[in-house]
């Protein structure tokens, strides 16, 4: 009598691994992809890692966002959007006191920015100066975001010059202060920082 030959194993069904909670597994694995990409940088982090830091399947990487690049681009965002950076600066600029004008667009950068999304940034500035191939992606990121906002705002023939400029201001102002933690600027308070460095934002800005 022939031996009955085995069944064949189900072949693996493509979707979501069965137990996740699409929004839940989703936005943890995010999270986690924020602090390791701020931490190790683009290159140094791996989708094993993310998912172990999330508590989740390395599958459901692959699932939401199919390799490292993709989670990269979508957990690495660009931490103010243009709207919201269009806003505070034409409220800066058309303030009544123009002494306080560039000291509130660094106030605001520093209590709305700086702290609660630091994990952004910091994974922004670790991707660009490890990793190469990611400088296109941000570039494309900050150029349709923190540049366009800040130019529309600002206005002027040399309105794109002078948002890329404030955006070099802030950025060496948050890896000094943020990443490298140089003191006493570290230390220092919001209303001491912005009182000192408001005044080269106002001639930035050419509202000095």
């Amino acid at each position: 009598m022939l031996a009955m030959s085995k069944p064949r194993a189900a072949a693996k069904r493509r979707g979501r691994p069965s137990g996740a909670v699409p929004g839940e597994s989703r936005g943890a694995i995010l999270d986690a992809a924020r602090q390791l990409f701020a931490k190790h940088g683009f290159v140094r982090t791996t989708t094993r890692a993310v998912a172990a830091k999330a508590g989740v399947d390395p599958a459901m990487v692959h699932y939401f966002f199919q390799n490292k690049a993709k989670l990269f681009a979508a957990a690495v965002e660009v931490p103010v959007s243009a709207d919201e950076l269009r806003a505070v600066l034409q409220e800066a600029i058309h303030h009544r006191r123009r002494k306080e004008r560039g000291g509130r667009i660094i106030r605001f950068m520093l209590d709305h920015v700086f702290t609660p999304r630091a994990d952004a940034i910091a994974a922004l500035i670790r991707a660009a100066v490890g990793d190469a191939g990611s400088v296109p992606l941000l570039r494309s990121q900050i150029e349709k975001t923190v540049v366009a906002g800040a130019a529309s705002a600002i206005g002027g023939p040399d309105a794109r010059l002078r948002a890329e400029l404030l955006g070099a201001i802030v950025v060496g102002l948050f890896i000094v202060r943020q990443i490298v933690r140089v003191e006493p600027l570290a230390s220092a308070t919001p209303e001491e920082v912005s009182a000192l460095i408001g005044p080269a934002v106002d001639a930035i800005l050419g509202t000095a």
